[in-house]
C-alpha cells in the first residue's frame, strides 16, 4: 500500500511539472504492483495524459525499465494507430524506430 502513496504523489508532481519523465519513472514503479486495479488506473491516467499531450519523451530510459509485456502492447497500439502521438522512447538508430 505504501508504494500506492508513493505513486500517487508522483502524480501530483506530474501534474505540476508536465515533465514526461515524471510519468515515465512512475509507469517503471507501476511495474511492481502490476496487475491490480490501483496499477492498472494510474496507467490509464498515464496513457491519457500521453494522449492529450500527444507526446511523451522517456528516451533512454524506456527500453531499460518498460519491460511489462501489457505496458509495451500499450505503447505499440499507439505508435501503430495513433500518428497524431509523437512517442520518443527508442533510439532513432534502433530498427524498432526504423520500423514504424
Amino acid at each position: 500500500m505504501l508504494i500506492f502513496i508513493l505513486l500517487q504523489e508522483l502524480i501530483d508532481v506530474s501534474l505540476v511539472s508536465k515533465d514526461d519523465r515524471v510519468m515515465g519513472h512512475l509507469m517503471t514503479l507501476l511495474q511492481l504492483e502490476w496487475p491490480s486495479d490501483p496499477a492498472d488506473s494510474m496507467l490509464a491516467y498515464i496513457i491519457q495524459r500521453i494522449r492529450a499531450n500527444e507526446s511523451f519523451r522517456y528516451f533512454p530510459w524506456f527500453a531499460d525499465f518498460v519491460i511489462e509485456p501489457e505496458f509495451l502492447e500499450v505503447f505499440m497500439a499507439i505508435a501503430n494507430h495513433e500518428p497524431k502521438v509523437q512517442l520518443d522512447i527508442f533510439s532513432p538508430s534502433s530498427s524498432i524506430a526504423q520500423a514504424g
